[in-house]
């Protein structure tokens, strides 16, 4: 067992002492992505079995949680090494765990403590630089910037962050010339080619937006998300199949693409095929309820499936959603009369059963007392 031990800690020590960053991810602590490549869960809990206390392992045990995504185990775990020997790589891992499950001032609390411990650490400095962009800390992010530049002026993942920044801020051509300096330092982050390929799709440069992405999917053939840059940039072409391969393949890696599963259900809707656009619809529902049209659509996919109190339902959000939607109103009308005028002539159906169940009883009564019609 000890055995083992030694060399999960030691083969994951190699890995994250390794300098060279292209292999490196930019959101993620380095430790974590060279742990999960050799993990043995049963065995680190064997381990911990024989030695309750080590920080080491509980701090592994918590990397192979984080990785699977298993962020209450994680922190379980970082809680057990913080009360009996904190540093800094426990802190930045509980930072990052709090991020994932949406934690963010948690998060904040624990990257501060990383940072106290840690001031000049790379990872605790990106993940700051990440986080304070995510959520908009301008002061922290230029601080964190101005700090990670003058102490690393060479790594790449700096100058990807300095050009998120710049995009933040509105300031393309600041953007572009951060984003290109990271990629001379380094040609494969993917990442960089994915919002490079962005930038150029908010400006309407399609055409080089599709030239960026595909650069990202030579080095990442299944991205996702350059797909989706990608099925965006025919799509302002006016190129509409290429745009729906694009955003199929997307959809196919990525469900939660509610742009792809939006956009592929208007064709199915356009081509009658409702009830896969209503599943598409749902999804990009599910996701993202108030996309032009989205509730219209869901509406007429019931009424077209014939179930008219969903499409009702649905047209009067469409409605909430949208008062001057002239469609979204007579689709609304037209179903309501077509539903007054079924009820009304189940009425007739029902009124005339009545009638003739009324005269067959007469007759059968005039037959019995032989009464000449």
């Amino acid at each position: 067992m000890q055995k083992i031990l030694i060399f999960l800690i030691i083969a994951i020590s190699l890995f994250s002492c390794n300098e060279n960053t292209k292999n490196l991810k930019i959101r993620e602590n380095t430790d974590i992505e060279a742990f999960s490549s050799i993990s043995s869960l049963q065995a680190l809990q064997n381990a911990l079995d024989d030695d309750p206390d080590n920080v080491e392992i509980l701090y592994k045990l918590a990397l192979w949680h984080y990785h699977k995504k298993e962020y209450s185990k994680t922190e379980n775990y970082l809680q057990k090494a913080i009360i009996i020997e904190p540093n800094w790589k426990l802190y930045l891992l509980e930072a990052q765990s709090k991020y994932k499950s949406k934690q963010f001032a948690q998060s904040q609390k624990s990257w501060k403590e990383a940072y106290r411990l840690e001031p000049q650490a790379l990872p605790i400095l990106l993940f700051g630089l990440q986080s304070s962009i995510d959520l908009k800390d301008s002061i922290l992010a230029s601080k964190l910037i101005s700090k990670t530049i003058n102490i690393y002026p060479n790594n790449p993942q700096v100058y990807y962050w300095q050009g998120r920044w710049a995009t933040t801020q509105n300031d393309t051509t600041e953007a572009f010339s951060h984003f290109t300096k990271a990629l001379s330092f380094n040609p494969d982050l993917v990442e960089v080619y994915l919002h490079i390929s962005g930038l150029y799709n908010y400006h309407e440069k399609s055409e080089k937006a599709i030239l960026w992405a595909k650069k990202g999917l030579y080095l990442k053939p299944k991205y996702d998300s350059l797909l989706l840059e990608i099925a965006i940039a025919y799509q302002n072409l006016k190129e509409i199949d290429s745009a729906q391969k694009y955003y199929f393949k997307a959809y196919q890696l990525n469900n939660t693409f509610y742009k792809a599963s939006y956009q592929l259900g208007i064709q199915a809707w356009k081509a009658g095929k409702y009830q896969e656009a209503l599943t598409l619809f749902e999804n990009t529902y599910r996701y993202k309820t108030d996309l032009p049209k989205i509730n219209y659509y869901i509406g007429n996919c019931h009424e077209f499936l014939d179930k008219k109190n969903l499409a009702i339902d649905f047209y009067k959000k469409a409605i909430q959603q949208e008062p001057d939607n002239i469609i979204s109103r007579q689709s609304l009308a037209s179903l309501q009369q077509k539903i007054e005028l079924i009820r009304l002539q189940r009425v007739q159906d029902s009124l005339f059963r009545v009638q003739q169940e009324t005269e067959r009883k007469i007759l059968e009564e005039q037959q019995k007392q032989n009464i000449p019609n």
